[in-house]
């Protein structure tokens, strides 16, 4: 599965309506995402994608897009 695809299905997991989530989707202007639900999303993926996730650096991405390149290049668990 590419990573963008399982990132949506991630986000679509955690009740997001994936289907209106692209690449320019600000995650806490436009899917009202706070820090707590953002770390939730974080965990999610670290258990679903077997990476390694700092949430400090996670905690700067802004939109969507920025989310599937940091998974892209984060380390395997």
């Amino acid at each position: 599965m590419e990573v963008r695809e399982a990132v949506l299905s991630t986000f679509g997991n955690l009740e997001f309506e994936s289907d209106e989530i692209d690449d320019d989707t600000r995650i806490r202007e436009d899917l009202a995402v706070d820090s707590t639900e953002l770390t939730e999303i974080a965990i999610a993926l670290e258990k679903t994608l077997g990476v390694v996730i700092d949430d400090g650096e996670f905690q700067q991405l802004e939109t969507f897009g920025e989310i599937v390149k940091y998974i892209a290049s984060a380390r395997p668990q």
